[in-house]
């Protein structure tokens, strides 16, 4: 399966946002490669914790940074990061327990997770944050 590319598209305006999108974006980049070139079922597994660590720290970042900007979504977008990291646990919960989880699955999911939450989510964050500072 095909790897994500990272396109100008991507960036909301918050460097440090679009920077930690970014590590997402290779952490799950890294996965794809690990799964396409059959790689031992305990790297996939780091990866996997890897992308629930930094996907918690990436989230965690945002939501502070929503809080900040008094963002009046920012309950629902939690609601959306739980639901999100609660699949990611999911996912890795089962390649825990020695399942192989399959990949036809996982990576539409991941890159599905990836895009639409960064193109429509956390775009209108960053339309709202824009909005905020030419209003002052």
């Amino acid at each position: 399966m095909k790897k994500i590319k990272w396109s100008e598209d991507l960036n909301t305006g918050n460097a440090n946002i679009d920077e930690q999108h970014q590590m997402l974006v290779s952490i799950v980049n890294h996965y794809i490669d690990a799964v396409n070139d059959e790689k031992e079922q305990e790297e996939v597994k780091n990866i996997l914790l890897k992308l629930r660590d930094y996907t918690l720290q990436h989230f965690s970042a945002e939501e502070e940074f929503m809080q900040e900007l008094g963002y009046p979504e920012l309950e629902q977008h939690k609601k959306d990061h739980e639901k999100l990291t609660k699949m990611v646990k999911e996912y890795q919960e089962y390649a825990f327990s020695d399942h192989e989880v399959p990949k036809e699955e996982m990576i539409p999911f991941f890159k599905k997770w990836l895009l639409e939450h960064i193109l429509q989510k956390d775009m209108d964050i960053a339309r709202f944050a824009k909005q905020q500072e030419e209003n002052k």
